[in-house]
């Protein structure tokens, strides 16, 4: 039928506002982000890195002219720096222009917060054997920054700008666990591991909820201003939760690294104390949201792994009535048009029929040979719907997107919303004897 002075400078100042920008190029691009560290080739290579305080331009311009101060990325293709200062936040720069084009922020920050870190424990705690990204535990773990106190004390600090998974984070804390180590994480200022929801909250990932349901603190670093930020919980009606379940903080405020401490085998910050009393029952609430989660996602699991069965099932009916209709319907039974043929993911939420069964039955019933004549959107989707009242959503769903491309193929021309709406009577134009042009058949 039918035929897609560099070490007074870093110590002299204190933090800076965290929303500080990166350091524009001359043409207006971003050329990643912006340098307040560098290294000092007078001293070890294992020295605190050179910050450069807001205002202290002038106070390092001598010693990075001279060669003293450099970049401090390893494989830096010329690490020779500037001062600059003016209308923009005191910052280092390149001398050449492309020098920094590999500074990721995410490797940029990794390496300037481990420094910080380092510098900060030498500081506060002058007895303390501190190695900074250079010392291997037992088990072979490379901790960011390993602090060993003499009364037998360890601490590994890991920063952790780079994305990371539940599992890999997981072997990481128990491997520390296994050699009595304690683990501080310091999680990056940026995304995706700080990452504002709305003006008034940002989001706690499933990889923060996992670090404070195994009893860790979530923290997070930021090397530029020097800061700790610790989450702000809220509990009972006054928490808030996206429609996924995501948990919403309130924005807590960055304190300074160096008002922070250890206590015992705990990396304390002052906001630890406003949460303290909170704390058993803001676990309590995490663990059965985490737990209410898992079990809508246990169940819409079984839902699917059930109407998978029951297709399975009808899979032999639904061909054979589909192998009947050809044999009714079409001159050559092997050969079915394209738009007709061509099935999208959204065609499969109709179980009553095979998508391409589907397909043909609209296409014969108000398409082919009515070229010039309008149909109306309830009289497509009416004899489905009759005939399989219990999916009545899905026939809509599925119809709509079967219509919509076919008007982009150019077989049909209505009105739709953005959302595909269709607002309008439909119009047939083409069929699979007169096909738009520039399709096949």
């Amino acid at each position: 039928m039918w035929s897609t002075a560099a070490t007074a400078a870093q110590h002299a100042t204190p933090a800076e506002p965290a929303s500080a920008p990166r350091t524009p190029a001359p043409d207006g691009r971003r050329s990643g982000p912006r340098q307040l560290y560098a290294r000092d080739r007078r001293l070890a290579p294992d020295a605190p890195l050179v910050y450069l305080p807001p205002g202290g331009a002038p106070l390092l311009r001598d010693d990075c002219h001279q060669g003293w101060l450099v970049c401090p990325v390893p494989d830096c293709p010329d690490p020779r720096l500037i001062t600059r200062g003016g209308s923009r936040r005191d910052h280092f720069a390149h001398r050449r222009l492309d020098a920094s084009a590999g500074h990721a922020p995410e490797r940029w920050y990794h390496l300037c917060g481990k420094a910080l870190v380092g510098a900060w424990l030498r500081d506060r705690y002058p007895r303390a054997r501190v190695q900074v990204d250079h010392e291997a535990v037992a088990n072979g773990q490379v901790p960011d920054v390993l602090a060993a106190f003499p009364d037998g004390r360890r601490f590994a600090f890991e920063i952790q700008y780079a994305p990371l998974t539940i599992d890999a984070w997981q072997r990481r804390h128990q491997g520390y666990a296994a050699q009595a180590i304690t683990d501080v994480w310091l999680f990056g200022h940026l995304p995706p591991h700080l990452r504002a929801a709305d003006p008034s909250h940002f989001a706690l990932s499933p990889l923060l909820e996992a670090v404070e349901l195994a009893g860790g603190r979530v923290r997070w670093i930021d090397p530029d201003a020097r800061t700790i930020r610790t989450p702000r919980h809220a509990l009972g009606p006054r928490r808030v939760q996206t429609l996924a379940g995501q948990h919403l903080l309130v924005p807590a405020p960055a304190l300074p690294l160096d008002e922070c401490w250890i206590d015992g085998t705990s990396f304390c910050t002052p906001a630890d104390r406003e949460q303290d009393a909170l704390w058993p029952a803001h676990l309590r609430e995490l663990q059965t949201a985490v737990e209410q989660r898992a079990a809508r996602r246990a169940q819409d699991e079984a839902h699917q792994r059930a109407l998978a069965r029951v297709a399975a099932r009808r899979q032999p009916a639904l061909e054979a009535a589909w192998a009947a209709y050809r044999q009714a319907k079409f001159g050559d039974p092997r050969h079915i048009p394209p738009i007709v043929a061509h099935v999208e993911p959204s065609d499969h939420s109709i179980a009553t029929y095979l998508p391409v069964h589907w397909h043909a039955r609209l296409f014969e019933a108000l398409i082919q040979g009515r070229r010039g004549q309008t149909f109306t959107y309830q009289r497509a989707v009416a004899p489905f719907v009759q005939e399989a009242p219990t999916e009545r959503r899905a026939i809509y769903r599925a119809l709509t997107a079967y219509l919509l491309r076919l008007r982009q193929a150019g077989y049909l021309a209505f009105e739709a919303t953005p959302s595909g709406y269709i607002t309008s009577p439909i119009t047939v134009l083409a069929d699979t004897r007169h096909p738009p042009p520039g399709s096949a058949p």
